[in-house]
């Protein structure tokens, strides 16, 4: 156990990483023409232009008139081989050659309504690593031809990262203890609440009341302030709100009801936001006043146990009964607000692994699809598109959506290791090793 440890540990992300738009030269091989099985023909190294504007439209590349957007795999040979050995082989070449790599990943690149869009092999690496692009790429080829896979094409971006410090984020979701256990626990990631730098990655359980308990705020900072800020905003825009449905009321008679119960509800919530907000200033300004309960279990970060080649990264809260009263929780939920006049979307099922993998579903270019949501601490309510394989890689919904996540967004489900790919943790193997 690490002496480094904080007493009263925030909802942090530590190790995202954010691309820099000062070092946007990429290495790529764009072609898949071969000589023979195992001699690619030579490819050209691309002009500085196309280095810096070959991803113009991805979240993580400037403007340019050439829009290109992400998309899932869909029905293809190689996402059933890389859910096989070749991901794993790939690292292992990848390593043997020396290659700085950051993440693999297989998805499609194409201009908004182009289809089909061409599979693409993504293999990023670290900027100023890799002085034989071409090289590499070929070799990612003649590995891809040994598993019958020859309309592939390999790109090699490189984005450059700096660390940030850390940073409050989301957490995951709450399991009741069930019957009569009213123990209330909230999943999250390993990562949020002992940052390996910090905690040289150690296997940690708290296993009697005498043993020190690391804490987790409920609210970092910056989220309590902006909590705040909301509540002053509906307090200040109340009155606006009143005099509206007063001015709609001598309205056309089919409108008068629907005006007079919205002003009922401005006149009711004045009262109401002016307390909640008295309420939050006296008892919970300080760090300690919101310490939502501690860390009970949390296995060091790495590979999974369960053989299901998941990265392993999770941990669970105990929550103080005196914060939050399982009996009063409605379970878990998804704040719709913004959206839909339904406000809660109620979590109370899981998607079988078959159908994460295989969707019935089809967008509309007719390629298999799912559609998940989010609401993070950051990013708020956003909608991506997983490209269906083991460990989820979630691409942005389009070329105009933005990136799935943002920093401060992490939680149990959500790793945020790109700006344009989020990866998502499948329920199925986190139960597994919990």
């Amino acid at each position: 156990m690490s002496d480094r440890r904080s007493d009263i540990l925030s909802v942090f992300l530590e190790d995202l990483v954010l691309p820099s738009f000062q070092c946007l030269r990429t290495l790529l091989s764009v072609t898949t023409t071969f000589l023979g099985p195992s001699s690619p023909a030579t490819v050209p190294a691309p002009s500085d232009e196309e280095a810096i504007f070959y991803y113009a439209g991805l979240p993580f590349r400037p403007a340019y008139p050439k829009i290109r957007e992400l998309r899932a795999v869909g029905n293809h040979a190689l996402k059933e081989a890389w859910d096989g050995n070749l991901a794993l082989k790939l690292h292992a070449l990848l390593d043997s050659m020396q290659v700085e790599w950051i993440s693999t990943d297989v998805v499609r690149i194409a201009s908004p309504g182009e289809s089909p869009a061409p599979v693409i092999l993504w293999v990023d690496v670290i900027p100023a690593s890799l002085s034989g692009g071409v090289v590499v790429a070929s070799k990612c080829q003649e590995l891809l031809v040994e598993y019958g896979i020859a309309d592939v094409e390999v790109e090699i971006p490189t984005n450059s990262y700096h660390r940030l410090p850390w940073a409050e984020s989301t957490g995951g979701f709450f399991i009741g203890g069930g019957g009569s256990n009213k123990r209330l626990l909230l999943d999250t990631a390993c990562h949020v609440v002992f940052p390996p730098d910090e905690n040289e990655n150690k296997h940690f359980k708290h296993k009697n009341d005498s043993q020190h308990r690391f804490k987790v705020v409920f609210f970092g900072d910056a989220a309590f302030n902006k909590c705040l800020e909301s509540i002053k905003a509906k307090i200040k825009g109340n009155p606006i709100v009143t005099q509206y449905h007063e001015e709609r009321r001598p309205g056309v008679e089919s409108g008068r009801e629907v005006a007079q119960l919205g002003l009922n509800l401005a006149r009711k919530a004045l009262p109401v936001l002016n307390a909640f907000y008295r309420d939050v200033l006296t008892h919970w300004t300080t760090p300690e006043n919101r310490v939502l309960g501690h860390v009970i279990l949390s296995p060091p970060i790495g590979a999974g146990s369960s053989g299901d080649d998941c990265a392993e990264d999770w941990a669970v809260i105990k929550i103080d009964a005196s914060k939050l009263d399982a009996s009063n929780l409605g379970g878990n939920a998804i704040d719709l607000t913004s959206i839909s006049p339904e406000k809660f979307l109620s979590l109370k099922d899981t998607i079988p692994d078959e159908e994460m993998r295989h969707p019935t579903a089809l967008d509309r270019n007719d390629d298999p699809c799912l559609m998940v949501i989010e609401r993070g601490n950051t990013s708020g309510l956003t909608i991506g598109r997983p490209n269906t394989s083991k460990e989820w890689a979630i691409l942005p919904r389009d070329y105009k959506s933005g990136a799935f996540s943002d920093k401060g967004d992490s939680a149990v489900l959500l790793q945020v290791r790109r700006l344009d790919i989020t990866y998502a943790m499948p329920i199925s193997f986190l139960l597994k090793c919990v």
